[in-house]
């Protein structure tokens, strides 16, 4: 993103170039036949050409918009989200039908079919020639403000348990709910189009109130759902209901950084450490993501260790299952996120 910043004509033609490394990537892939290979591929090389093709659209989007900017980054969030109701499906029929390579291969047309044609108006408001020079991307002051680092800490408390729901529960409802294959696979659409209804209204509310209010709201949401609707679920529709409220408020999460965003590039008295002109709004954003990657990296490792039979008692519902530390731990992680609105109260963040 930083390289992008420093250079508008590379970022007008970064999204092409993405596209292209994208499908070359899955294709180069359909024909792996080791691991390294597999990784170099799909991993490591599609990576880069989603960050080439991604980075563009968040930075012009903040040139676009002002006044309703958290509603518009919330909107195109959203699209991840409708994307991700459609595509389990879509590759769960491909792979069963088809095989890896094939399915692989197809991917990389459709991507490039449905893609190239809308990539014309991915482009900045004004011409790469016509723009107002950029603050330096690489100026990372504001981190060094106690604001963004007590958020950044909640941002990785959070990342720690997002993802866990969305891997665990088509697993959960199938082995202890006796869900059926589509009724499990179900779990991640409603996680999917919850969230793509979740992203607006949490931009529309960072427009409208601070911050840690919004982040208070969507985490707090995520943590009572866990602790009573996954941890108490019983049967397949409460597990179902549980997927949509938790997509609802944990899947709007990052729709609210806009608001974190608005603060510290405009508000001169969060800290003396760094000057608000000299932020770009942009590597704000990238480093919230940058901390929700450690989160998610994290939550792997950790995950798999808090599965198990670990209690001597009998208890209820999903506490009860081996899945019952993870729940706790998505529960716990989700709340100990909202204590930001706390900070602010006590003074410790603006």
């Amino acid at each position: 993103m930083g390289v992008q910043r420093l250079s508008p004509r590379l970022s007008v033609w970064s999204p092409l170039i993405g596209i292209f490394v994208m499908t070359g990537a899955l294709v180069a892939a359909s024909f792996a036949t080791t691991v390294p290979h597999l990784i170099g591929t799909q991993g490591i090389l599609f990576s880069i050409g989603s960050s080439l093709s991604y980075c563009p659209c968040i930075a012009f989007l903040n040139d676009w918009f002002d006044r309703r900017k958290g509603m518009a980054y919330g909107i195109m969030w959203a699209g991840t989200g409708l994307s991700g109701s459609i595509l389990p499906f879509v590759l769960e029929f491909l792979l069963g039908k088809y095989g890896h390579q094939h399915t692989l291969r197809v991917c990389a047309v459709a991507l490039a079919a449905i893609s190239l044609p809308v990539v014309y108006f991915v482009k900045p408001r004004l011409p790469p020639d016509k723009a107002k020079t950029q603050a330096n991307p690489f100026n990372l002051r504001f981190m060094l403000s106690q604001t963004f680092v007590l958020h950044q800490i909640a941002n990785i408390s959070q990342a720690l348990g997002f993802f866990l729901p969305s891997i665990f529960m088509p697993t959960y409802t199938r082995s202890f709910l006796g869900a059926g294959k589509f009724v499990s696979a179900s779990t991640i659409l409603l996680f999917n189009i919850a969230s793509t209804v979740g992203c607006p209204t949490m931009g529309w509310l960072s427009d409208n109130y601070h911050v840690t209010r919004c982040l208070f709201i969507a985490t707090v949401g995520a943590s009572l759902a866990t602790f009573l609707l996954w941890g108490l679920s019983t049967t397949v529709p409460s597990a179902l209901i549980y997927c949509a409220m938790y997509g609802l408020f944990a899947g709007s999460y990052t729709s609210a950084w806009t608001g974190l965003m608005l603060q510290l590039t405009t508000d001169d008295s969060i800290s003396d450490k760094y000057s608000c002109e000299d932020t770009d709004p942009v590597m704000v954003l990238s480093m919230l993501a940058a901390g929700r990657g450690i989160g998610s990296l994290l939550s792997g490792p950790l995950s798999q260790a808090l599965v198990g039979d670990f209690w001597h008692v009998k208890t209820y519902g999903a506490y009860g299952t081996p899945y019952g530390p993870l729940v706790i731990f998505t529960g716990t992680t989700a709340a100990f996120s909202g204590i930001v609105l706390l900070w602010r109260h006590i003074g410790w963040i603006h």
